[in-house]
């Protein structure tokens, strides 16, 4: 990482409780993020044999993340996604390739660079939006900023997260105690982890549970995150159609293979120059999901069709099996 950046860097703004003003941190650091060769494997017992073997869950995969992009990791059930945002976010250790951050190998000193928005959000139910963050702000920052300026970062994230209408409102989420929406949760995920001005983001899917409302402003948010010069990085299960026109790279997986990575805005092009055309009106990504699934099947008999696609169940199959260039499901793009 270049030594010349500073870690930090500062905006003076005036605070209700500070008339001359407080720092706190705004600028992103840009940072970006790229894995190489990456595979990972873990040893699972065979239920016939009781045998311990192999499994692999990564095989050879590799892509990268820039600053100012909403990165979307897609795949079926056991694709390897959760296992993907765990190895390149640092979280997992247990593999082979590379994973460099501004052309850097990934340290333990680049973990305050990063920070990691989990599927499930775990609060106190009884503690307020914003005693939440002041008490998550003296845990993260206690021993770099005073107390104003924590309680000023606070504020900031308040409103750049759009959760000032519930600021003194209880979190909630359990019987007794009335709370926060879905989204208005997960916001406060976001805002939590936002604390210490990351400058790489990973999302484990952050639109679970939510209705399509919510989940749209759920991943606007994080759009926005992204366009303040973060590197966002996130797994989404089954996006709408409104979702997927938001997502900036698509990155497919399948059986711990990539199948396409490139951008969203290009992906149904990309299916529908291998044979593989998505109908006007079907949700692309129920679409991609449809024909990986296919593709990991038996194949069916010559004369047999995958449905909307031109190409044949069998020989998509054929094609998935491939790797490196000559595959046809391999895309590209920087």
């Amino acid at each position: 990482m270049a030594s010349h950046q500073p870690d930090h860097q500062f905006l003076t703004i005036n605070t209700p409780k500070d008339k001359a003003g407080a720092d706190i941190l705004v600028d992103v650091p840009k940072m970006t993020l790229e894995w190489k060769n990456v595979n990972m494997s873990v040893e699972v017992k065979n239920q016939v044999t009781k045998q311990l073997e192999e499994k692999r869950i990564l095989q050879n995969v590799q892509g990268s993340a820039s600053p100012g992009q909403l990165v979307v990791l897609m795949g079926p059930s056991g694709a390897g996604k959760s296992s993907m945002l765990d190895v390149i976010s640092g979280r997992n250790k247990n593999f082979t390739g590379s994973v460099t951050v501004n052309g850097q190998k990934w340290t333990k000193q680049m973990n305050q660079y990063a920070s990691y928005v989990m599927q499930d959000d775990v609060f106190y139910a009884t503690l307020t939006v914003k005693e939440h963050l002041m008490f998550q702000a003296e845990l993260r920052m206690g021993k770099t900023f005073n107390a104003v300026q924590r309680e000023a970062r606070v504020d900031y994230v308040i409103n750049e997260l759009g959760l000032t209408k519930c600021r003194d409102s209880q979190i909630g989420g359990v019987q007794d105690v009335r709370g926060l929406s879905g989204g208005e949760r997960k916001r406060l995920s976001f805002a939590t982890e936002i604390l210490t001005n990351p400058s790489l983001l990973f999302v484990d899917e952050p639109t679970s549970g939510l209705d399509s409302f919510m989940a749209e402003s759920v991943i606007l948010q994080l759009q926005k995150l992204a366009r303040e010069g973060r590197t966002v990085v996130a797994t989404i299960h089954q996006p709408s159609s409104e979702l997927f026109a938001l997502f900036d790279q698509l990155y497919l997986l399948s059986g711990g293979r990539t199948i396409y990575n490139g951008k969203a805005s290009e992906a149904v092009a990309y299916f529908s120059s291998q044979g593989l055309q998505c109908p006007t009106y079907m949700n692309p990504t129920d679409y991609f999901m449809r024909q990986i699934i296919v593709s990991t099947l038996s194949p069916m008999p010559q004369n047999a069709s995958i449905g909307h696609g031109s190409r044949r169940r069998q020989d998509v199959q054929e094609s998935h099996m491939e790797t490196g260039a000559n595959s046809p499901f391999s895309a590209s793009a920087t």
